[in-house]
């Protein structure tokens, strides 16, 4: 594959993986629809990999919408010998799309290591909740994944959805399957670096704000998203100021996650708490670990309990504003759909590890959780499985220091 500069969770994630052997079939989930940085320029995640897979002899790229499309006229020609195809529109549909190129992962017209495969909204072509109609897709694509015989000619092949979970499980479920990746949102150098590439886009903005600042502004926000922001103020001729983009922020996050998450704007530190002094003298010290990014010393969670009336709730977001961190709570994940539920909870913890570094703030954690330990059996065990999986979530220690609850 060609060397360019590529995102910082993509190496370890898919190159490393795919040049090891173990995987030939990804499945990437999360901020796909945002720019990510590749080369010299941020571009869309099927646009990088089409650039990745430059030097390949044959790339081709599908979606519903768009049918089979390539990246110049020499790859839609090496495509059609490899099938022996003649001039002449090609299938759109999903079913004779995928046969054509399942037949291109088969041939031996094509030298090993010579294809790859883009399939934009996967979810359409083979969803979670897939009939009869979808079963052909679903079935070509999860054999695509553990075919020996595929993965010895070695193509590279990228799927992409909103969502792990919209895609049937069949695809990626057991050890042969289609390697799931997340793309999370960018770090805090790449939205610095972005903000330096805005900057240099529109010089007749102004701006309060320097590039370093306002990267450390947008935490949990998409590149997309900040520009977003940019054009805004460039259309109102407004400056880039502080106040404006955290509003704006809070904007975007609520209309993203505001099914899942309260977006909290606490309005007092913890100089506004009166009495508690020991509680808030154990808050400020926390807190100072928190802001200084000390996250091997920062604890994975803390509990303030009392009676009810007695402030924990406004000492909570009190602390979240005395770290300078985004705040947020639960909102209720019970869904009356099957499996609303489960995919409710995903999202709520997929976002809360978005917008890291987050306190998050859990009243009555039992209810915002799925339940008490008594509860689970009369409910198809969906209140055992989001119990399972909240645990699973904050036992997480990759989340030490980033995610507070």
């Amino acid at each position: 594959m060609k060397a360019v500069r590529v995102p910082g969770w993509l190496g370890p994630a898919v190159l490393d993986r795919y040049h090891s052997g173990a995987s030939h079939l990804f499945l990437l989930h999360g901020n796909i629809r945002d720019v990510h940085p590749f080369g010299p320029d941020f571009i869309g995640i099927s646009d990088g990999v089409r650039r990745l897979a430059d030097a390949r002899a044959v790339v081709v790229s599908y979606d519903v919408a768009g049918g089979l499309s390539f990246p110049d006229a020499a790859r839609e020609k090496a495509f059609r010998k490899a099938l022996g195809l003649k001039a002449g529109a090609l299938p759109a549909d999903p079913v004779r799309a995928l046969i054509l190129l399942d037949a291109l992962l088969s041939t031996e017209r094509c030298a090993p290591g010579s294809v790859a495969i883009v399939i934009d909204y996967a979810h359409t072509l083979a969803p979670a909740e897939g009939g009869a109609a979808e079963r052909q897709n679903i079935t070509t694509l999860a054999r695509w994944a553990s075919d020996p015989a595929i993965a010895a000619r070695r193509p590279f092949v990228v799927l992409t959805a909103p969502a792990a979970g919209d895609v049937s499980s069949e695809v990626y479920a057991g050890a042969s399957g289609a390697e799931v990746v997340t793309v999370p949102r960018p770090a805090l150098e790449d939205r610095v670096e972005y903000a330096r590439e805005l900057q240099r886009r529109w010089p007749e903005v102004a701006w309060e704000l320097t590039p370093e600042q306002l990267g450390a502004e947008t935490g949990g926000l998409a590149l997309v998203q900040m520009e977003d922001m940019v054009q805004r103020a460039r259309g109102a001729r407004t400056a880039i100021a502080r106040g404006s983009i955290l509003e704006r922020k809070i904007d975007l996050l609520r209309q993203e996650y505001g099914d899942v998450l309260e977006i909290l704007q606490p309005r007092h530190d913890l100089s506004a708490v009166g009495g508690l002094d020991h509680a808030v003298a154990e808050l400020r010290e926390v807190a100072d670990i928190m802001r200084r990014g000390l996250h091997s010393a920062a604890p994975l969670g803390i509990i303030l309990m009392g009676p009810p009336g007695t402030g924990k709730s406004y000492l909570a977001e009190c602390f979240a504003r005395e770290c300078g961190m985004l705040c947020v709570k639960f909102r209720p994940l019970r869904g009356m759909y099957v499996g609303q539920s489960e995919r409710n909870q995903e999202k709520a913890f997929a976002a809360i590890r978005a917008l890291a570094p987050v306190v998050v703030i859990v009243d009555e954690s039992d209810q915002a959780e799925g339940g008490s330990r008594d509860q689970g059996s009369g409910d198809s065990g969906v209140t055992e499985r989001m119990r399972a999986g909240a645990f699973n979530f904050w036992a997480d220690n990759a989340l030490r220091g980033k995610v507070l609850r």
